[in-house]
């Protein structure tokens, strides 16, 4: 049919129901509601696993009605289904695909085909009671458009192992302005909520908010999460990655491919925030690069936890890259490259705060941004920290990683301590690559750059606990005076001098 309209005298509301086994369609206006009332509609099964249909064609349009997809009553079987092709719209309505009543059996789905849209609407992708889920499934170029998508936590039936609802994107679809809400499971072993890209699908300028699960994990992660995998993208993307809100329960996740699948999805310029537990034994959010993935120009935040909760994290794995992205890590929050296995090691654009950064014993290179940042939290492991670009890193914690540190572009300060052999290497003409700080350096220095003890018009004494050597054509720079009387730059070398 072209059209379904309510006139202002249903006030009283209809159910339509497409049967199993039968379609709906609606071709061209789509559904008019003068009434004032919401309208349901709904797709029902039977138990031999027949299930009915609502199609939009051309340019219908869902206006404000209720439609209801039915999950399952037979195993692996999928339940009720609306779909949406050519121009539709799924307007103003509201779309409640139900989880399956069975272990094996399927949820409701909604799909969006074509360059259909999901307008303003608002969708809920319930658990059902075993291993199968309800989703919204975006094919084509398809949009989310300004939809509301809330995925809930498996759990429902009280199963472990059970899937949570699903919003999944394919091909060259988009979450455009969408919001995304994916909770965590509910019951111990089950998985969360999830919104899903594959293909080369886009985040959009999408909110995603992953939220921890109430019950700890078995087999699986309790907490809500996005998955990018295919060559899709975080574009503009806000995602944030709350923490478990108990005890052994786990976060909220954002994870880009998967362990030895080659998957090359990127972070975009997206703006990740991982917030920490606030009770004890809790897990924070987190957000995880696997295999090829990058994480692009993003920004990364991993803010910490209290009361003995864990802190957000933020990790590298296996071959992954970290591009230019922009990386803040406060309190118990923490950056750990400890897995990755790529060589050289990981460069990023910055790092700044006061958390953790883990290294294990991967090369960390800083400064492809070109941003100044100062950091006060702790670098450790076996690991070396490479600084490049041509800004400024100021280390002013306590570090106790062990590898080299190498400067190779800008300005290292070190107005902390750090503990491992420290070399400058201009490149060429360059010669303003520069050992800088006013802290000590438990190790030797070969300078082949600059080394200027203090800052800029701020003389301070640099020390070195073991050797200096110093090049032909390297340059010392010594403050003789600064703002105040009797300021003076010094190098306290406390070995050789060379």
């Amino acid at each position: 049919m072209n059209s379904i309209i309510f006139t202002p005298a249903a006030t009283n509301p209809y159910t339509i129901t497409a049967g199993p086994g039968l379609t709906l369609t609606i071709s061209g206006i789509g559904i008019t509601n003068n009434s004032g009332t919401a309208q349901n509609f709904v797709t029902a099964v039977d138990g031999s696993g027949n299930f009915g249909k609502i199609v939009f064609t051309k340019s219908a349009s869902a206006g404000t009605s209720i439609f209801t997809n039915n999950g399952s009553a037979a195993n692996f079987v999928l339940g009720g289904e609306t779909d949406f092709f050519d121009i539709s719209t799924a307007a103003n309505g509201t779309f409640v695909n139900k989880g399956g009543t069975g272990f094996s059996t399927g949820g409701g789905i909604t799909v969006f085909h074509d360059s259909s849209t999901a307008g303003n609407a608002n969708f809920i992708n319930r658990s059902g009671i075993g291993v199968s889920t309800s989703a919204t499934i975006f094919h084509d170029t398809s949009s989310a458009a300004n939809g509301t998508f809330t995925n809930e936590g498996g759990g429902s039936g009280g199963q472990p192992f059970g899937e949570g609802g699903q919003t999944l994107f394919f091909d060259t679809s988009t979450a455009a302005n969408g919001m995304f809400v994916n909770n965590g499971a509910t019951v111990s072993g089950g998985f969360g909520g999830a919104t899903v890209f594959d293909d080369s699908s886009t985040a959009g300028n999408g909110i995603f908010i992953n939220n921890g699960g109430a019950a700890s994990g078995v087999a699986a992660r309790g907490g809500g999460t996005t998955f990018l995998f295919g060559t899709s993208t975080a574009a503009n993307g806000t995602f944030i990655n709350n923490a478990a809100p108990s005890s052994l329960a786990e976060g909220g996740l954002t994870e880009f491919g998967l362990p030895f699948f080659n998957f090359s999805p990127s972070a975009g310029n997206g703006t990740f925030i991982n917030n920490g537990a606030t009770i004890s034994g809790a897990v924070g959010g987190e957000t995880v690069f696997y295999n090829a993935s990058t994480a692009g120009a993003a920004t990364l935040i991993a803010n910490g936890g209290i009361n003995g909760g864990r802190g957000g994290a933020i990790l590298f794995e296996q071959r992954s890259t970290g591009g230019t992205a922009r990386i803040e890590v406060f309190g118990n929050g923490f950056l750990d490259i400890s897995g990755h296995l790529g060589r050289p090691g990981l460069t990023i654009g910055s790092i700044e705060g006061d958390g953790n950064v883990f290294l294990g014993g991967t090369n960390l290179t800083v400064g492809s941004n070109d941003l100044s940042t100062d950091f006060s939290g702790v670098i450790q492991g076996a690991g070396a920290l490479t600084k490049i670009g041509s800004g400024t890193l100021d280390l002013t914690g306590v570090n106790t990683y062990t590898g080299n540190t190498n400067v190779n572009g800008g300005v290292l300060k070190v107005d902390g301590s750090i503990t491992s052999n420290t070399f400058v290497d201009r490149s060429g003409s360059d010669h303003s690559v520069t050992l800088a700080g006013a802290g000590i350096i438990h190790g030797s220095v070969t300078n082949n750059g600059r080394v200027s003890p203090g800052a800029l018009g701020v003389p301070g004494m640099l020390t070195v606990v073991h050797n200096y050597t110093q090049a032909q054509y390297a340059t010392l720079m010594i403050q003789i005076a600064g703002m105040n009387t009797g300021q003076f730059g010094v190098l306290n070398v406390m070995g050789t001098l060379i």
